[in-house]
């Protein structure tokens, strides 16, 4: 371990090992899961960001030999240290230093934090290890995205093994958690890791090896989930194979080839950590601050309710950026006199991502960007969670979209793509931003993330504000060439041809294939239009102004209102022919006038199948001939002799005819068309709508599912109280029928609700008094217990004496208050015990009594006469 994590650094400031940071609130538990498994002088550093007060410079004599070190700035980084930061005092790192940075009123302490691994992951990207311990609150979630973005690992106390288990509960909702273990395996599992990650490619792989794996691991990939990673950059991907290797402890890319190929969970696994779906509201505030001021004020001014402002957002994440975009509009709105339509079409390759999107709900750690007022406007709150208003969800329509397999949207004006191409291969990132410029409208806008640039492209856009990567198209004809040729499949052949896609280079790096398809295509190509099914252009190439010739009025790219008038009728003929047979199709010889003088052409429809970007589309070209005129002369190979030229002048002038009729229905066509696409557009916003509320029933579902099992468990714990009530009454049925005591059970007001069969041969009373009042039921000659019974109900004090019923036998009456939880009276227990024996018994003891007294007092005054007549008989003598 301390050759391949040596402490020295490359240069003065990169640090070139491992760091790993922790964060929590008990210092002491923190050194003993973090220190105990990992063996002295490794080559780390650990940072320590302690939550709480602690005394920071208390030792640590069971870390030695690592040095246990404050935190100041100017501070330079080195392994084998312990590095202990104040949140009171937080530092950030930069080129191999701490510093101090300048805070301000509204920084609190989780932001800072946050702010501070952000740092460390900028800083240190793969190498840092972040452990997210016991501890209270939501420090560190916006943290965890940046490291997970820059390919460092995050491990996470299992929660409930930690003593506060807010913290790591917090960081697992994030989904960006690789590792979860209880305080105590998770030092073992960061030394395994250190021990195996460190370097990223295995030393004992050739990087044939490595090349043959890879590919065999994007087969693997793209045949379980048909997403391609093969034109991803090969570091980042193999950086998260091996994290992927690393937490199933295996230590051969061969060897996971193996794994991967016999697990599909695994396949899932690995399409999540290469789907790197990272972002925040407003990521990099300034940088959206100047698009807004830039860009988005000046197309609000410009747009309007008929001509909506469109824009893409591809590799959405969780539409965090497509909901800042949204958000910064509806602002402008403010601002501008008009009505605008806005379109906003967010799309990913991510599918969960893009459900979660759909929803709109996010939790308090995701919404620290948004200010307090946007918070209030464009949110509302459930329970733990902001949810985005309904305003906001409508504007923007979420799509899974795969942008190097499937068509882009088109007659955009602003593309935003962050952070999306810094992950593929130069020539991918050529191709996509080739696709961008075909999408924007002429003098669209592109949005970059800050680490991307345009390279070779930059010819076609200007930049705006090239600090924050902000640019404008500019009209550059692209050849048809390069757009027919955008790939559907980024390795293997094309279907139904045997030419991969990728491109051959001839010797010394000199493309002559390329060079020279385009000059042909450029100079010799006939002229032709990309048409869509609904005969709206896509694409133009070459001079067309003979062939397209607009008309007065509001703009459109349908062909039908651009094409000239002799060509209208042959055009919508054959579209429609060719979008319905899907073949290709000739017209020879179409007249470019109605004079029957002017010249001719040919056109030549052909659909296109292939690659799958642009399948559905249709390729017409205009092949010029020779005029009329000409043909009629000709003397060697003519089609119409010139005696017939007559015949043909005047079959064309029919023609014109059946043209001008022919034309009102083109225009009644295209007008019904244009409603037809409104309608669509309306179509669109309602499926939306109903998706919203279909996810918002599913939600409801669900509720009511929870709440179904609640009320099935509810219901469970009834049955068994009632089970248990039923017996409890047996018992008490039982109980009042053979305990032999007469029983009435009365309510507050003096009713009777239960009456035992005893009371029947004590008062007369059976079951059919149940319900009225004791007071009245009771009659001659027991009055004295009614009198009893009220003072009971109005003293709430027990009540007790004795009476001879109508049988013979002496009961005693013992009346008890019934009271609730707050001493108020519930109700009355009258109990009638039979005490005729007892009292048998007592008048029997009082006569036994008073004759053993009569015996006591007779036998006393024997004794007194026989203790006098003693003391007379004795004589006393004085001498004696």
């Amino acid at each position: 371990m301390g050759q391949t994590m040596t402490k020295l650094m490359t240069s003065k400031n990169e640090v070139n090992f491992p760091v790993v940071v922790l964060g929590g609130e008990d210092i002491e538990a923190i050194c003993e899961t973090a220190f105990a498994d990992i063996p002295l002088d490794c080559g780390l550093a650990f940072i320590i960001f302690q939550v709480g007060f602690v005394d920071l410079a208390k030792p640590f004599p069971h870390c030695d030999p690592f040095t246990v070190v404050n935190v100041v700035a100017g501070l330079e980084i080195a392994a084998n240290h312990i590095y202990l930061v104040s949140p009171y005092q937080p530092m950030f790192l930069k080129e191999g230093r701490f510093y101090q940075p300048q805070l301000t009123s509204d920084m609190e302490m989780p932001s800072l934090f946050d702010t501070f691994l952000q740092s460390l992951a900028t800083e240190l990207a793969e190498k840092i290890i972040c452990l997210i311990l016991s501890g209270s609150g939501n420090m560190g979630s916006l943290g965890l995205r940046t490291i997970h973005e820059l390919g460092g690992l995050v491990m996470a106390q299992e929660p409930t093994s930690a003593d506060c288990p807010e913290m790591p509960q917090h960081a697992l909702n994030t989904g960006l958690v690789d590792v979860v273990l209880p305080s105590t395996e998770l030092g073992v599992q960061l030394w395994h890791y250190l021990r195996h990650n460190f370097p990223i490619q295995p030393q004992s792989s050739s990087a044939e090896e490595i090349a043959t794996s890879l590919q065999q691991i994007f087969k693997v990939v793209r045949a379980q989930t048909h997403h391609d990673f093969s034109m991803y950059k090969e570091k980042t991907v193999l950086r998260r194979i091996e994290r992927r290797m690393v937490i199933n402890q295996i230590n051969q890319l061969t060897a996971y080839v193996e794994y991967l190929t016999a697990n599909s969970v695994e396949v899932e696994a690995l399409l999540k950590e290469l789907l790197i779906s990272v972002t925040t509201f407003f990521r990099n505030p300034e940088s959206f601050q100047a698009l807004n001021q830039t860009v988005l004020q000046k197309l609000l001014r410009l747009r309007s309710e008929q001509q909506p402002l469109r824009i893409w957002v591809p590799g959405c994440a969780t539409g965090e950026e497509a909901y800042s975009l949204a958000m910064l509009l509806v602002e402008g709105l403010d601002k501008v006199d008009h009505a605008v339509k806005i379109q906003i079409f967010a799309t990913d390759i991510d599918r969960v991502a893009i459900e979660k999107a759909r929803l709109g709900v996010y939790g308090a750690d995701m919404v620290n960007e948004v200010s307090a007022e946007r918070l209030t406007r464009f949110f509302h709150q459930r329970e733990q969670h902001y949810c985005v208003n309904k305003e906001i969800r409508d504007m923007i329509i979420f799509a899974v979209q795969n942008i190097i397999h499937e068509p882009p949207f088109s007659r955009l004006d602003l593309i935003s793509c962050r952070n999306v191409l810094i992950y593929l291969k130069p020539e991918l990132q050529h191709k996509i931003l080739d696709l961008f410029h075909y999408a924007l409208l002429p003098e669209g806008f592109l949005f970059l993330g800050p680490s991307e640039t345009l390279r070779e492209l930059s010819k076609h856009f200007a930049p705006i504000q090239q600090r924050y990567n902000i640019f404008q198209c500019l009209t550059i004809d692209l050849s048809l060439q390069t757009v027919l040729n955008f790939p559907t499949s980024l390795s293997g052949p094309l279907r139904g041809s045997g030419i991969k896609i990728s491109p051959h280079k001839a010797t010394k790096g000199i493309n002559y294939r390329q060079f020279l398809e385009g000059l042909l295509a450029s100079q010799y190509a006939p002229p032709c239009v990309i048409i869509n099914e609904k005969f709206n252009i896509v694409y133009l190439h070459g001079a067309m102004g003979q062939y397209i010739d607009p008309s007065t009025g509001e703009a459109s790219l349908n062909i039908m209102h651009l094409a000239a008038s002799g060509l209208k009728i042959p055009l919508l003929t054959g579209l429609r022919q060719v979008f319905a047979e899907r073949q290709k199709l000739v017209y020879e010889r179409v007249p470019l006038g109605n004079n029957g003088a002017t010249a001719s052409i040919n056109l030549i429809f052909q659909p296109i199948t292939e690659p799958m970007a642009l399948a559905g589309l249709v390729v017409v070209l205009f092949v010029e001939t020779l005029t009329l005129e000409s043909v009629a002369v000709a003397k060697e190979g003519a089609i119409f002799a010139a005696a017939d030229y007559a015949n043909v002048v005047k079959l064309e002038s029919e023609l014109t005819s059946t043209h001008e009729q022919l034309q009102v229905a083109v225009e009644e066509l295209g007008t019904s068309n244009e409603e037809l696409q409104v309608f669509n557009e309306s179509l669109l916003a309602s499926n939306e709508e109903l998706q919203t509320s279909n996810e918002e029933l599913n939600t409801a579902k669900e509720e009511l599912q929870s709440n179904n099992e609640e009320l099935l468990v509810i219901n469970a714990e009834f049955k068994l109280q009632g089970q248990e009530l039923t017996i409890v009454n047996e018992d008490l049925q039982h109980l009042l029928l053979n305990v032999g005591i007469g029983v009435v059970f009365l309510d507050k007001f003096g009713f009777i609700r239960r009456v035992n069969t005893a009371m029947a041969g004590i008062l007369r009373l059976t079951d059919l008094v149940v319900g009225q009042s004791f007071l009245k039921v009771i009659t001659e000659p027991y009055l004295f217990l009614g009198q009893a019974v009220r003072l009971a109900l109005k003293t709430i004090e027990p009540q007790s004496l004795e009476f001879l019923a109508f049988n013979g036998l002496y009961y005693l009456v013992n009346i008890y208050p019934l009271k609730t939880a707050h001493n108020t009276l519930h109700g009355l227990v009258i109990a009638l015990t039979d005490i005729t024996s007892q009292r048998a018994d007592k008048v029997e003891l009082a006569q036994h009594r008073d004759h053993l007294d009569e015996l006591v007092i007779s036998r006393t005054i024997e004794l007194g006469d026989a203790n006098r007549r003693l003391l007379t008989q004795i004589t006393f003598n004085p001498n004696q």
